[in-house]
């Protein structure tokens, strides 16, 4: 969707003339000092984009989820995330299996920060498996001298809250 870009400066010096665009379409609250841009829009405008956006993210949820786990599967989710070669394919299944169940869960509640973490903590896996260098330096002991194993944590495993 397109917005009409106006400074944060100008908004409080014309608040009005700004408020008149508003109809037409979202505009942008540009601020200074890096700070994020503020959108402004109608209440109807982003209700209706919530809503198709919903829509949407569940026809993908039911689409994905039609498709037979195995081969047709993976070629599906490696076309979009190409990355999904380099791990083993025990850990591709794992993938393929928590990218439905989380994408389904997060289309229940409207809220995709978890698919966002699952998508990025399987792309750094991804990574180490791609990078033998970065594999072996990941698995040399951190201290000198000290060799305990570390077990293979069980795919149960739980991540610590970003909070």
């Amino acid at each position: 969707m397109s917005a009409h870009a106006v400074t944060f400066s100008d908004f409080l010096r014309r608040p009005k003339e700004v408020v008149r665009k508003i109809e037409k379409h979202d505009v942008l609250l540009l601020r200074t000092g890096g700070k994020p841009s503020l959108r402004l829009s109608l209440e109807s405008r982003a209700a209706s984009a919530t809503a198709v956006h919903a829509m949407g993210m569940q026809l993908l949820s039911d689409a994905v989820a039609a498709v037979p786990q195995g081969v047709t599967r993976s070629a599906l989710l490696e076309r979009h995330f190409p990355w999904v070669r380099f791990l083993p394919s025990h850990d591709r299944s794992g993938f393929e299996g928590a990218f439905v169940a989380i994408l389904q869960a997060c289309v229940s509640l409207g809220n995709f920060a978890k698919l966002d973490e699952l998508v990025s903590d399987w792309k750094a896996t991804a990574l180490v498996h791609a990078d033998p260098a970065l594999a072996a330096d990941l698995k040399r002991p951190i201290l000198a001298g000290s060799e305990l194993p570390v077990p293979r944590p069980s795919p149960v495993a739980r991540r610590a809250s970003k909070r």
